[in-house]
């Protein structure tokens, strides 16, 4: 997944400095304030995709003077942020999806015009209901409140219970989601929410107006409800030195990243040296190991299932699948033969931007270098710097082992790459050079016949990845209690913690609370005898209760 978080170092936005004074800038969000950023670095404007065509509103890019007024607003309110209960929590989520829903079309046709994906179904019926999904899940887990993991221990009159950061959540939104992810109501935003903390959200340059229209949206809730201004606030972008400045900051509870791991490398250094935590979603291949059974069986559906995947959104996902494993043989030709006719015979669509294809382009040419060999008929350049032609690459055996740590950086768009194994042996070899995964798919055939290769390299996906797949490709992530998203680096920095699904990816931004001989009318409400939430389970003297 692409993610260009600093506005320095992504293309297809369009720049002008402060001193141009005839420029109108949209405002930002401080403490409940709309206003004007201090001083501005510079501005930028959005440029559609499909039209290529610049739009014409304008965005700042702040200097730190607007981040160090945002972070000083948390810190001097902190203390009423603690009185918002878990139901005026609940009820703000509430609130928010039933604003967004009368708002649906706007913001999903701004998001269409600004980043060229597919209104309908991607925008509308998948990302925008995600959203919103997201948001109704986190409002109920307001309620439903085991995930604190209260625990009591009445003989000591000790008790612990997880409780919100000592700072705000710093929220680092991609391009490719621009609701289901966004900094302004995404998954991020929602998780943080019910943990009890405040947001600094700032948003992705693809998407600046809709996540303004968002972020307006969120203000307006947060005002009419009579919460804390600085409970969220917002920003466009600032540049790359500064946002390492922010996410190194004391003041911060967490950042929240989704994206590349160029970028996610360099929040991530920045957090760790200055001891803040961090939450970092990277971007990876997603291999696909297709058994010998399972390509004999399922060759045509497989192969469908490949394709739809890989031109979903351009392959502007973060579940496309990168690289497929199968044996050499007549079966596995004709399925890799069926993706090539369909690819070489399609039109491209334009990417989030041009600086998409040209790192698309760049990642592919790396490969060729490393012995991959393009198997489809077109040209890398596209007649406009936005597209990008559907590509299949070809790679054996022998040099993946050789070189397989040069090739799993991701190819960010439409793009697959085949490795052909000698016979079924291989697969063991294959998998274990792969680096930890966010995802991997494993097909195997129905009658059986693959079952000793499967017993055999089963255990080696599993270590290698958060999520493991049988006989299905990830598709985009709805709300369940039971997902998965992560894994250990580089997938992610924190293996232990879920980045999708709650309750799992609430827990990330809280902290463990204890109190020792606290009285009774002093314990936060989940800890006090008898409980007053049914909805919750506790641990009490070592048994888990409602009561």
């Amino acid at each position: 997944m692409a993610t260009v978080w600093s506005c320095e170092i992504l293309n297809g936005l369009s720049f002008k400095t402060c001193k141009e004074q005839d420029m109108v800038h949209h405002p930002i969000l401080v403490n409940g304030e709309w206003r004007e950023a201090s001083f501005p670095v510079s501005s930028f404007k959005a440029i559609n995709p499909i039209s290529g065509k610049q739009l014409p509103d304008s965005f700042p890019v702040s200097s730190f003077l607007d981040i160090d007024e945002m972070l000083q607003a948390e810190k001097a309110g902190r203390e009423s942020l603690q009185q918002v209960s878990f139901t005026q929590r609940s009820d703000f989520l509430q609130a928010l999806c039933d604003a967004l829903k009368q708002n649906a079309e706007e913001l999903c046709q701004t998001a269409h015009i600004e980043t060229g994906l597919n209104y309908s179904p991607f925008l509308v019926e998948q990302e925008f209901s995600i959203m919103l999904q997201q948001l109704d899940e986190a409002a109920k887990f307001c309620l439903n409140r085991t995930w604190r993991d209260a625990t009591i221990d009445t003989r000591s009159n000790v008790r612990s219970i997880r409780g919100p950061l000592p700072g705000p959540v710093v929220i680092f939104g991609p391009a490719c989601n621009p609701f289901s992810l966004n900094s302004c109501g995404g998954n991020d935003f929602a998780c943080a929410i019910v943990s009890g903390n405040s947001i600094i959200a700032k948003a992705n340059p693809a998407l600046p107006l809709t996540s303004y229209k968002l972020a307006k949206i969120i203000s307006q809730i947060v005002s009419q409800l009579e919460l804390p201004g600085f409970m969220f606030q917002f920003f466009f972008d600032t540049t790359s030195d500064l946002g390492l400045r922010l996410a190194a900051h004391p003041m911060i509870g967490a950042i929240a990243f989704t994206g590349s791991k160029k970028a996610g490398m360099l929040l991530k250094e920045s957090a760790d040296h200055a001891g803040n935590l961090s939450f970092i979603g990277m971007s990876g291949p997603n291999p696909v190991v297709l058994l010998p059974g399972a390509v004999n069986e399922q060759k045509n559906q497989i192969a469908r299932q490949l394709s739809d995947s890989v031109r979903l959104n351009e392959g502007q996902t973060c579940h496309k699948p990168g690289i497929v494993f199968l044996v050499e043989n007549k079966e596995s030709s004709t399925l890799i033969r069926a993706m090539v006719d369909e690819f070489n015979a399609a039109s491209s669509k334009p990417l989030l931007s041009d600086v998409t294809a040209r790192n698309l382009d760049s990642q592919l040419s790396h490969f060729i270098r490393l012995g991959a060999r393009k198997i489809t008929r077109k040209e890398f350049y596209q007649p406009t710097p936005f597209l990008h032609p559907y590509t299949i690459l070809h790679l054996d055996i022998k040099t993946w082992l050789q070189k397989a740590a040069q090739l799993q950086d991701e190819a960010f768009g439409p793009a697959i790459l085949f490795v052909t194994l000698e016979n079924d042996t291989q697969f063991a070899a294959a998998v274990n050079q792969l680096d930890n995964l966010n995802s991997l798919s494993l097909y195997s055939d129905i009658s059986g016949a693959d079952d000793h290769i499967y017993r055999q390299i089963a255990p080696l996906c599993r270590q290698k990845c958060a999520r493991l797949l049988d006989d299905r490709l990830p598709s985009p992530f709805g709300p369940t209690t039971a997902q998965a998203s992560g894994g250990c680096f580089p997938a992610s920095n924190q293996p232990g913690f879920g980045f999708f699904g709650m309750p799992a990816a609430i827990k990330r931004f809280t902290a463990i609370h204890c109190y020792d001989n606290v009285r009774q009318t002093r314990l936060p409400e989940d800890l006090q005898i008898p409980g007053s939430n049914p909805h919750t389970i506790r641990s009490i003297d070592g048994k888990y209760s409602d009561q």
